[in-house]
């Protein structure tokens, strides 16, 4: 029986995907309830609810006459098929009143129904155990193992190339960034030349305008400058 479902579930726990295996295990515990509760109902009709004939029986009348077919039995031979099960007993067989041997016939499928489901209940509960345990002790532990062996193949990766590579581009950038500064300074250093060449010269309106485009230059320079230092 347990070979039998843990074929069944070894393609879901190779590939582990436990969401069709928990979905499977609910569904279980729920059949194991719905039996138990139809068995509680059964056993409370019979104990409480079911009216046996009385025993007096005219032993001057041979004739007995037949009860129809109650309602208890109809639901019993629609859903579990009693009429089908074949019940050999002896001591069933000597009783000569239908009814009662009737009465007898269902009772006694009706106590191996409840074994049989009993023991079916039994074995689906103890698969239900046995998943439950290899999820807990030995899925769960394996995935938790993998998921952390992973980290750390992650963590060595950023370390090993990550890190360097980070370091390398902000080299590259800093040089870039030296430059650029050592071509601003350049370009200072120009402007204040060409405007003190311009306070030297004579004043004209020619010269105002140059004057002022060379002290936006600056002012650009400047701001360039504080942008890229922060």
């Amino acid at each position: 029986m347990m070979s039998k479902y843990n074929n069944s579930f070894s393609f879901l726990l190779n590939t582990e995907n436990i969401e069709p295996l928990l979905e499977s295990v609910n569904k279980l515990s729920k059949i194991v309830e719905e039996n138990a509760e139809i068995l509680n109902r059964l056993t409370y009709t019979i104990d409480n609810d079911l009216q046996f004939p009385e025993l007096t029986i005219d032993i001057e009348d041979d004739s007995v006459t037949e009860n129809k077919t109650d309602p208890l039995r109809q639901l019993l031979n629609q859903k579990y098929k009693l009429e089908e099960m074949s019940i050999e007993s002896e001591l069933i067989d000597k009783v000569e009143n239908p009814r009662i041997k009737e009465l007898l016939l269902d009772n006694e499928k009706l106590k191996r129904l409840q074994v049989s489901k009993r023991k079916i209940n039994t074995e689906l509960y103890g698969i239900v155990q046995d998943y439950e345990l290899f999820i807990l002790n030995t899925m769960l532990p394996s995935l938790r193992k993998d998921i952390e062996i992973y980290r750390q193949e992650i963590t060595r990766d950023v370390k090993a190339n990550q890190i360097p590579l980070k370091f390398a581009a902000s080299e590259k950038l800093w040089s870039r960034y030296v430059t650029y500064i050592g071509y601003l300074e350049k370009l200072s250093k120009l402007c204040e030349r060409l405007m003190q060449m311009l306070d030297d010269t004579q004043s004209n309106k020619e010269v105002l305008i140059i004057e002022q485009k060379l002290i936006s230059i600056n002012e650009l320079r400047l701001n360039l400058q504080n942008q890229l230092a922060r």
